[in-house]
C-alpha cells in the first residue's frame, strides 16, 4: 500500500450484497497522513440528494455521501456501496484493496523493508530536520540510520527502510523510519543554452553566434544548418544560399556536463544561380591518429549535378560526389570543385584545406597503478598511466631503489607501507609527480598451488559500497578452509566491504609458513555515454569521464575505437548495440546501450533507446514521445489494441525536433501498444494505458 495522497480508480461487478443494481458507479478514495491513516470515500459521478450505504469490509457501515473510515488492522478489504436516487433508482460499486491499519498482521520479529527513491530535503525545524521526501509522495523522517551516511539537503537518493510505528517522528509532515539501505543517485546534468545571432551590414551578411558564459575549459560544437561548423566559442559565419537553416549548439564542460541549444531562422546568403559549387571538408571524424590525413569532402553544390572535378591541390584529382582523400603529409593545400548540370551551368569553387592531427593534450596529469607480478611473491609492476605521450618516468619505490623505466617491476623485502613517487615528461614539456602508497602486506612466501576464486560487488553509486569475496582453492578446486586473507586496505576477512570505485586494491591469501597467492583488481565504476546528432554529425559522449581509464567503444559493426568524445556516423540504417568499455590495467567495467540509426536526406538521426521516453502513462489526451534528440527523416507511429488491432497509423516527418505528440481522445479506455519505425526498423515497442 502505497503511503501517499492518492487517487485510484477501480471498477468491480458489483457482489450480491445489494444484489441487483440500475446501474454502477466508480469508487474513489484518498489515504489521509495520519497515523493510523484515516481514508476519505467518494463515488463518481456524484448524486445529489442520494441515499448511501456503505460496506468497509471490516465489519462496519456508514450512510454518509463521503465517509471517512480508519481501519483497526492492516489487511486487503472489499470496499462496497449502494447509491438509491431520489427517482428510486439503484447504482452500487465495489472495489478490493489492501488499506493501513493501526496494526501490521505480521510477525513482530520480520521487519517490513520498503525500498524508494527521494530526495532529500532539510526540513529546518527541531522536529523535522533532514527529511526525504519520495517520489510517491511519502515523507520520511529517518529516526534511526543503520549505515554511515550524512544527508544533504537537494541529495536524490535510494533507499530500503523500515517504517517505525512504534516511534512517533514528532514532525507532523512525515512519518518515523529507520534506515536499512541508502545511496546517492547520481543523475547526469542536461541544460538549455540560448543562442543569440548579430548580422553585419555586409552583402552577404557575416552572422555571429554566442551563448550565454560557459564555464572554463568547456568546449563547443557548432552546426549552421548548411553543413558548417566550428568549436570557437562565439564563431562568425556566411551562408551561400538565402534559407532557413536550423542552428545547434552542445556545450560539454571539463566535468561533463552537457548543454544544448538551437535556434531556426531565415538567413541572407548570395545570390541563388541555376548552379553553385560548393563543398566542406573536415577530417575531426576519426579518432585514431593514423587516420587524421585522410579528408572527408562534403559536396554541397546547387543544382541538378551531371560531373563534378576534384582537384585535392597535391596533384591528383577525382571525379566522385563525395570524395574521402588520403594525403601524403600534414599542412594546407588549395583544393577546387567544378561542377556540371545537366542543363549545362558549370561552376566552380576552391578554398584552403587544412589537414592536421589530432590537437596536442597540454596537460600531463597521470595515475599510478601497482599490480602484483604473478606467481612472484612481492615483486610489483608499475604503471604511470595517462592520455597525453610521456617520454620520460623517475621512479621511487620507498625502500631506497629507483628506476627509470616505462613499466619497471620491483621485489620488496620487507612488510610495511611504501611511499611510491614517479615524476613523469610528456612529450609537450610538461612534468608533474605522483605520490600514492603501497602496503606490503605479508613477508615472502613461496606461491601456493591451486588458484583464486574472486568474486566482486560493484559500487552501485560513487560511494565507498562495493564488496568482494574470496577463496583459496587447491589443485582439485576445492576450499583450503586454513587459508587467511590480508587485503591492502587492512582488511582479514574473506569478505570485505566499503571498497571505493576506480580505486586498485591487492589480497594475499596466506597458509601460514607454507605458501602465499597473490589477486588484484578495481571496481571501476560503469562507463556512462550518451549520444546526439546534429545536422549529419553524431557524437558519442563518456559522461564524466575518468583520469587514467582508457575508454574503448565497439559501435556494434565491426568499428572500434579509443577515446572521452567520438565522432562516428553508420554508414547504413539499423539497430546497432553499442558497447563501451573502461580499461585500467588488466581490470573493465562494460555500458551497453542500443541505438536506432536512420538516414535521410539531411543527415543522420541516431535514437538512443536509453533516452526515449513515451510518457504520461496512464494518459488521457495526449500521449508524449521524447527522443532524447533532435532527429530527421521519416518516422512512422502505429497504434495497436490489446487484441493486435490496428487503431491509429501516422506518418511523423521529423525536421529537427526531439518531441512529437499523439492525441489518442478518440480511443476508448483500455491497454495499447505505440510501435515506432522508420520504415524497415523498429525503433520502440511501448505499451501505454488510455484513461478516461
Amino acid at each position: 500500500m502505497k503511503n501517499t495522497l492518492t487517487f485510484l480508480i477501480l471498477l468491480f461487478t458489483f457482489s450480491s450484497l445489494f444484489g441487483q443494481t440500475d446501474c454502477r458507479v466508480k469508487i474513489l478514495y484518498s489515504m489521509n497522513k495520519t497515523l493510523p491513516p484515516s481514508y476519505n470515500f467518494s463515488i463518481d459521478p456524484k448524486q445529489e440528494g442520494a441515499k448511501y450505504s456503505w460496506s468497509f469490509g471490516d465489519q462496519t457501515y456508514a450512510d454518509s455521501p463521503t465517509p471517512v473510515h480508519t481501519y483497526k488492522v492492516t489487511d486487503n478489504y472489499s470496499v462496497a456501496v449502494k447509491v438509491t436516487g431520489k427517482d428510486g433508482r439503484i447504482c452500487a460499486g465495489e472495489l478490493k484493496e489492501r488499506f493501513e491499519g493501526a496494526t501490521i498482521t505480521l510477525p513482530p520479529a520480520v521487519p517490513v523493508i520498503i525500498s524508494g527513491k527521494g530526495k532529500v530535503k532539510n526540513m529546518g525545524t527541531a522536529a523535522c530536520g533532514m527529511v526525504i521526501t519520495l517520489d510517491n509522495g511519502t515523507v520520511i523522517v529517518p529516526l534511526e540510520m543503520l549505515p554511515a551516511f550524512t544527508l544533504k539537503d537537494g541529495q536524490y537518493v535510494e533507499l530500503a527502510y523500515e517504517i517505525l510505528n512504534d516511534k512517533p517522528s514528532g514532525c507532523s509532515t512525515g512519518i518515523s523510519a529507520k534506515i536499512h539501505k541508502i545511496s546517492e543517485i547520481i543523475i547526469p546534468t542536461v541544460c538549455k543554452i540560448p543562442i543569440r545571432i548579430s548580422k553585419s551590414s555586409t552583402t552577404p551578411p557575416d552572422y555571429t553566434f554566442q551563448t550565454d558564459p560557459q564555464p572554463e575549459g568547456s568546449k563547443y560544437y557548432w552546426h549552421f544548418g548548411d553543413g558548417g561548423m566550428s568549436e570557437l566559442a562565439s564563431p562568425s559565419h556566411t551562408y551561400k544560399v538565402t534559407n532557413s537553416y536550423l542552428v545547434n549548439l552542445k556545450v560539454l564542460d571539463k566535468d561533463g556536463k552537457v548543454c544544448y541549444g538551437e535556434i531556426k531562422e531565415t538567413f541572407i546568403g548570395e545570390a541563388v544561380t541555376e548552379c553553385k559549387a560548393y563543398f566542406t571538408a573536415t577530417n575531426k571524424l576519426w579518432s585514431d591518429p593514423s587516420m587524421m590525413k585522410k579528408m572527408v569532402f562534403a559536396n554541397l553544390s546547387s543544382g541538378d549535378i551531371k560531373e563534378c572535378l576534384w582537384n585535392f591541390g597535391d596533384n591528383t584529382t577525382s571525379t566522385d560526389l563525395k570524395p574521402t582523400h588520403e594525403y601524403a603529409a600534414y599542412g594546407e593545400f588549395k583544393v577546387c570543385l567544378t561542377i556540371t548540370t545537366a542543363t549545362g551551368c558549370k561552376s566552380n569553387y576552391c578554398a584552403t584545406v587544412k589537414v592536421e592531427g589530432l590537437p596536442v593534450i597540454t596537460g600531463c596529469k597521470f595515475d599510478l597503478v601497482i599490480k602484483p607480478k604473478p606467481e612472484t611473491p612481492n615483486t610489483f609492476l608499475f604503471y604511470a598511466v595517462s592520455q597525453s605521450e610521456i617520454n620520460t618516468w623517475n621512479w621511487k619505490f620507498g625502500d631506497g631503489k629507483t628506476a627509470t623505466g616505462k613499466n619497471p617491476e620491483h621485489a620488496y623485502e620487507k612488510t610495511g607501507t611504501y611511499e611510491v613517487s614517479c615524476t613523469v615528461t610528456t612529450a609537450n614539456g610538461c612534468t608533474e609527480t605522483r605520490i600514492i602508497k603501497h602496503t606490503v602486506l605479508a613477508a615472502p612466501l613461496k606461491t601456493c598451488a591451486g588458484a583464486i576464486n574472486l568474486t566482486l560487488y560493484d559500487p552501485t553509486d560513487k560511494n565507498c559500497n562495493g564488496k568482494a569475496t574470496i577463496k583459496l582453492l587447491d589443485d582439485n578446486g576445492t576450499e583450503i578452509t586454513n587459508a587467511k586473507y590480508l587485503w591492502s586496505d587492512g582488511q582479514t576477512t574473506a569478505t570485505v566491504e566499503n571498497l571505493c570505485p576506480d580505486k586498485p586494491y591487492t589480497v594475499q591469501a596466506i597458509i601460514e609458513n607454507v605458501c602465499q597467492k597473490n589477486a588484484s583488481f578495481t571496481l571501476l565504476s560503469k562507463p556512462i555515454w550518451r549520444a546526439s546528432t546534429i545536422n549529419g554529425q553524431t557524437n558519442f559522449t563518456v559522461i564524466s569521464p575518468k583520469d587514467g581509464v582508457q575508454y574503448e567503444w565497439n559501435f556494434g559493426n565491426g568499428t572500434v575505437l579509443t577515446g572521452t568524445d567520438i565522432n562516428f556516423n553508420f554508414n547504413s540504417d539499423g539497430i546497432y548495440e553499442v558497447k563501451l568499455k573502461a580499461v585500467v590495467g588488466g581490470d573493465f567495467s562494460e555500458y551497453t546501450q542500443q541505438v536506432v540509426v536512420m538516414n535521410s536526406v539531411t543527415g543522420t538521426s541516431i535514437i538512443n533507446q536509453s533516452e526515449l521516453k513515451i510518457y504520461p502513462n496512464p494518459v488521457k489526451e495526449i500521449v508524449r514521445i521524447n527522443f532524447g534528440n533532435p532527429v530527421q527523416g521519416n518516422i512512422f507511429i502505429e497504434i495497436m489494441n490489446i487484441a493486435g488491432q490496428k487503431v491509429y497509423s501516422q506518418l511523423l516527418k521529423a525536421d529537427g525536433f526531439s518531441q512529437a505528440g499523439v492525441n489518442i481522445q478518440q480511443l476508448k479506455s483500455g491497454i495499447y501498444f505505440l510501435r515506432l519505425t522508420n520504415g524497415s526498423h523498429l525503433i520502440a515497442d511501448r505499451k501505454f494505458i488510455k484513461a478516461d
